[in-house]
């Protein structure tokens, strides 16, 4: 079973960052955390984008760039 499989995240991935044995995707409409040991979608967040451009980590912040706008929340309320 494919994490990037239709049934698993809402639109292909338009950005990936690798973190530990995370991987977080960004897409149309949203920001996944899939866990790459289980193969398995951990924490999904639905945003208002047509496409994620970046996703970064630094300052204890998960930091997202979309459509011109940047988000940023804290890892610490993720985990």
């Amino acid at each position: 079973h494919a994490v990037f499989g239709a049934e698993e995240l809402p639109n292909p991935p338009t950005a990936l960052l690798l973190q530990d044995r995370g991987l977080w995707v960004g897409g149309q409409g949203f920001v996944a955390l899939v866990e790459l040991a289980q193969n398995k979608i951990r924490r999904i967040a639905y945003v208002p984008a047509r496409s994620v451009d970046r996703i970064q980590i630094g300052g204890g912040y998960l930091w997202v760039q979309y459509d011109k706008h940047i988000y940023r929340t804290s890892l610490s309320e993720l985990h």
